[in-house]
């Protein structure tokens, strides 16, 4: 059987024009590289199992480095508070240590979610991932 021209057409634009899978994109970018700015707050009390938090009102800068370093200042980048630690993201989840190496001392820890583009909405952690100490939120400054 010879196949006429127009059979081969109606063949090649039919297999083409199947719909095909696409791998669904990650709506919100994973690089944080850059300054972040926002504010953080504490819990009401220290008794277990509470839920309160003051609003956030203290101010808190974060570099993020390409290489998984992280410095925090507990205000802007003057600040005497100076912080030193690293950070990981997985799809749009913030992991991050860190401890004062100006001004103050003690561990701190971080998790947060990339809630939209250039936001970062999550609880501050005494120690590494131990008591919650508050609220945060962060911008990306451009």
């Amino acid at each position: 059987m010879k196949l006429k021209p127009y059979m081969l057409v109606l063949l090649t634009v039919s297999l083409f024009a199947c719909k095909k899978e696409r791998i669904p994109k990650d709506q919100f970018p994973t690089q944080l590289t850059g300054t972040w700015k926002g504010q953080y707050g504490f819990y009401q009390s220290p008794a277990p199992g509470d839920t309160m938090f003051h609003q956030p009102d203290h101010f808190y800068t974060v570099i993020f480095e390409k290489d998984s370093t992280m410095t925090v200042y507990d205000g802007n980048e003057d600040a005497a508070l100076k912080g030193v630690g690293r950070y990981g993201i997985r799809s749009r989840e913030l992991t991050a240590e860190y401890h004062y190496i100006r001004g103050g001392s003690g561990s701190f820890s971080l998790r947060a979610t990339l809630t939209e583009p250039g936001k970062l909405d999550g609880k501050w952690l005494i120690g590494l991932y131990e008591h919650t100490g508050g609220k945060f939120y962060l911008t990306r400054q451009f």
